[in-house]
C-alpha cells in the first residue's frame, strides 16, 4: 500500500511539473499549480522544495492568499514563527 501511495504522489508531482512548464498562455504563472505542488512537497516531507515552490507561487501572483497561508502553515509546522 505504501509503495502504491508513493507511486501515486510521484505521478501527481509529474503532472504539476508539466503544468508549471507548459507552453500555454499562462505557462509557469499559475499560482494555484505552484501552491498545490508546494503543499504536496510539504506533505511528502521535502520542506526545502516546498519553500521554493511556495516562493514561485508568490512570484506568479503576490496576492495569492492560499500560497501565503500554505507557506505560513509550513513555517509554523517547522517551528519558524519569525520567518
Amino acid at each position: 500500500m505504501l509503495f502504491g501511495a508513493m507511486l501515486l504522489l510521484s505521478g501527481i508531482a509529474a503532472v504539476l511539473l508539466t503544468g508549471t512548464s507548459c507552453s500555454c498562455p499562462a505557462g509557469g504563472t499559475n499560482a494555484h499549480i505552484w501552491s498545490a505542488w508546494a503543499y504536496l512537497a510539504a506533505k511528502m516531507g521535502n520542506v526545502g522544495l516546498a519553500r521554493k515552490l511556495y516562493d514561485a507561487a508568490i512570484v506568479a501572483n503576490p496576492t495569492h492568499a492560499a500560497a501565503w497561508h500554505g507557506w505560513g502553515l509550513l513555517e509554523k509546522d517547522q517551528g519558524n514563527y519569525l520567518r
